[in-house]
């Protein structure tokens, strides 16, 4: 029996990876949902159970340029693409024509959402009414699907900070000092950041504890743009990404009824992107692409039930990881 994967031309299984997927309940999920449709890469759908969901354009980097795949069948290629089933493949039903309105989906994009968040604002927190699926489709498809908005390419998370700590990490070199600031300036700390909040996107991940859990976080780091970020409370997926309005590295849409509440009203000195994925490996917070992340190999250990055995702790890891690189780079 021949494949259906053959006689695919899209391949979106490997150029689509879903990030985060939630209810439409509340004006502040409705407004998660504008929030994520503003960054390039991302494609945002709606379902009839009021459900959005998120997804990176990437490239698998396994991903040949005839569509298929260089690890096929190989002991490298995740369990999570070897055990899927091409037979009842959701991507080749929803992906190959967005434009097209499905049954109960809908491909939506920033436009879309702003109308859905006009028609159902109300002063409370949870949404007013949920209008009938087919009456939503037919508002929505008033507004034709843009798509996602174009980045300049897709490819490994490069940045100073990251740099630093590698150079750092395999030759023990010294890293650059933190900048000062008075009380005035840090009061609108911003005005001197590098916007690391509109060109980072951070959705959670469940905290390893399984064999399949590894597998699903080397499968993501297969996308071009993905890094693993890690803290003792909690693991994240980052993907690089750009808000659409971010101009001259400031907000254009600032103060503007368009701009999502989730940037409006985002404590700026208290900034989580500022101490984490600026400074991308203190003690308590390590981030780590796809080669730094195979290096922790050797921490895995599972019981006969596919159970992982505790980690480290953030600080175990680093260290770890450090010495591999150290290692590395002496040969």
């Amino acid at each position: 029996m021949t494949s259906p994967c053959l006689s695919c031309q899209a391949s979106p299984c490997c150029s689509h990876l879903e990030l985060t997927s939630f209810p439409i309940r509340t004006q502040a999920e409705l407004d998660q949902a504008l929030y994520f449709s503003n960054f390039s890469n991302i494609d945002t759908t709606l379902s009839a159970d009021w459900r959005c969901t998120v997804y990176f354009l990437s490239h698998c980097k396994n991903l040949t340029s005839e569509g298929g795949c260089a690890v096929h069948n190989q002991p490298e290629q995740p369990l999570i693409c070897v055990n899927y089933s091409p037979y009842k493949c959701f991507y080749s039903k929803t992906m190959t024509n967005k434009t097209e309105p499905k049954a109960d989906l809908l491909w939506m994009d920033s436009q879309r959402w702003l109308l859905l968040q006009q028609w159902l604002y109300s002063e409370q927190e949870a949404l007013p009414f949920y209008p009938a699926w087919p009456e939503v489709q037919a508002q929505l498809l008033r507004s034709a699907y843009q798509g996602a908005k174009p980045y300049q390419q897709t490819a490994a998370i490069i940045d100073t900070p990251y740099a630093n700590w590698l150079i750092w990490a395999e030759g023990q070199t010294e890293l650059p000092a933190s900048a000062k600031y008075s009380l005035a300036q840090y009061r609108s700390v911003c005005n001197s950041c590098s916007s690391w909040c509109c060109t980072f996107l951070s959705v959670p991940l469940k905290q390893p504890s399984e064999f399949k859990d590894i597998d699903y976080i080397r499968y993501c780091l297969n996308f071009e743009g993905t890094q693993i970020a890690i803290t003792d409370s909690g693991w994240s997926l980052l993907v690089k990404t750009q808000c659409s309005h971010l101009k001259n590295n400031q907000c254009s849409i600032y103060q503007q009824p368009e701009r999502p509440r989730i940037c409006r009203y985002y404590p700026e000195q208290d900034c989580y992107y500022r101490k984490t994925i600026a400074q991308p490996n203190t003690a308590q917070y390590l981030r780590l692409a796809q080669a730094e992340f195979e290096l922790m190999t050797d921490l895995f250990q599972f019981q006969e039930q596919g159970q992982l055995f505790p980690l480290p702790d953030v600080a175990g890891i680093k260290a770890y990881v450090e010495q591999q690189l150290a290692e590395s780079a002496e040969y």
